[in-house]
This record gives structure tokens, C-alpha cells and sequence, in this order.
């Protein structure tokens, strides 16, 4: 490892909570009322899905369930390899 930054990601608002990551991609929450999965290699969007508020705290990732809370108390899980939000 040669401690080189070898990419970043901007999204609209600001990201309080730590990126939860998988085998193919990052997972942000952000205060721009979506969550984000970026290629782990590249540093690339692949996709985002909008909330109801603002994301305050990490996003979790356990098999292909992305899952997340926000502030107006909605809890949100992410199906990702359909992209569909289910609750």
C-alpha cells in the first residue's frame, strides 16, 4: 500500500455516517436524501436510490441488502442487485 488517494466521491449533502462495503461496491448514506453504491475499484456511481429525509447514520450491507435509517424515523433495505426499494 502506498497511502496514494485513488479515488473520491461527492454526492449533494454532507455524509455523517462510515461508507458500508461489499464485495463488488461502497455504500453511502448522505444527507442529500439518497444512498449511493459506488464501484469499489473505480470510484464510479452505479447506482442511487432516494429516501424520504435526510441519512445521518451508516449504511449496514449483509448478503444483497443494503440497509439504512433516516431522520424522519423511516428505516429503508435496499435490495441492490434488483435496485428496488423494499420497505
Amino acid at each position: 500500500a502506498t497511502g496514494k488517494r485513488l479515488w473520491d466521491f461527492k454526492t449533494g449533502g454532507w455524509m455523517y455516517g462510515t461508507p458500508a462495503i461489499g464485495p463488488l461496491f461502497v455504500y453511502v448514506a448522505s444527507q442529500d436524501n439518497h444512498v449511493y453504491a459506488v464501484d469499489k475499484q473505480l470510484g464510479r456511481q452505479q447506482w442511487k436510490v432516494a429516501t424520504e429525509a435526510r441519512n445521518e447514520a451508516m449504511a449496514a450491507v449483509q448478503d444483497r441488502f443494503v440497509y439504512c435509517g433516516c431522520c424522519d424515523g423511516s428505516g429503508y433495505v435496499i435490495d441492490y442487485p434488483e435496485i428496488e426499494v423494499c420497505a
